[in-house]
């Protein structure tokens, strides 16, 4: 596990299958978008509200993010009597390492498909709750490119760092916001150059993001 800066949004690196296990899960990646839109910490309660679920399903899989290091509490306060707990994610953009430590083969390609899956799945629920009732703008593109391993991984590195860029807006720009929402997707078949590659040596930007928590927004 590592953390990093990018223009002032900290990052964290998820490493190992445990803590892709935590963050994987399709209703845990809601929990995350959920504190990226109330941009403040927030409560077992105020969480379950929004999900429209029990606290105590929600209190189960936020301690599976608690124990995971994907979020903390920073804050506690008596309210009618009960000690609340509000938490928040423990970064503003959570990347998982590509390879998550694990040498080639099925359990590998298990937990990359399972990571996809569970990013597509996320997206679309998430886009039905904000957005099923309501016009929306925006657009929708699937493109397949042929292109040589250098380009594909300059086009790669160019997208990262254009997300980045409007993921943290300056002050001026934070009094004019609304929520928008962007889910990218860029892969292909793996070289065999590349299956042979030491695992853990790449340089952190040629990490592959899994989850950002939008705090910034």
């Amino acid at each position: 596990m590592m953390d990093n800066e990018v223009k002032g949004m900290s990052i964290k690196i998820l490493s190992t299958i445990e803590e892709f296990k935590a963050i994987s899960d399709p209703y845990r990646m809601q929990i995350i978008q959920l504190f990226g839109s109330a941009k403040k910490p927030q409560t077992v309660s105020e969480l379950a509200v929004q999900l429209g679920d029990s606290p105590a399903k929600v209190h189960y899989h936020i301690k599976k993010l608690e124990k995971a290091g994907i979020v903390s509490i920073v804050e506690t306060k008596e309210v009618n009597g009960i000690l609340a707990k509000y938490y928040r994610p423990t970064a503003e953009s959570f990347h998982v390492d590509k390879d998550l430590g694990l040498p080639p083969g099925q359990e590998r390609q298990n937990a990359i498909q399972d990571t996809f899956l569970g990013i597509t799945d996320t997206f679309r629920k998430d886009w039905v709750r904000r957005y099923g009732d309501k016009e929306v703008m925006g657009e929708a593109q699937y493109t397949m490119l042929s292109l040589s391993e250098a380009k594909a991984e300059e086009l790669r590195k160019r997208l990262s760092d254009l997300v980045k860029e409007y993921t943290s807006p300056s002050d001026e720009e934070k009094s004019d916001q609304r929520y928008y929402q962007l889910f990218t997707s860029f892969f292909g078949e793996k070289t065999e150059s590349e299956e042979t590659e030491p695992s853990g040596v790449e340089p952190e930007d040629r990490k592959d993001a899994s989850m950002e928590s939008n705090r910034s927004e």
